[in-house]
């Protein structure tokens, strides 16, 4: 089930302290321009030293 945006934005403003303060507008726009991703326990997500790769 895939929520909406709006859905997305009250539970990061009520369940997470970070996004608390942050305009409606300003998680609008990170929610818009994210994707989500998982990963299996103990998988490496950022490796130090790697290049940043964008996908823009």
């Amino acid at each position: 089930m895939n929520k909406t945006s709006q859905e997305i934005i009250s539970y990061l403003k009520s369940s997470i302290p970070l996004f608390a303060g942050f305009t409606e507008e300003l998680l609008g726009k990170l929610v818009n321009s994210s994707r989500v991703m998982s990963f299996e326990p103990n998988e490496a997500i950022v490796h130090y030293g790697a290049e940043l790769r964008t996908s823009a």
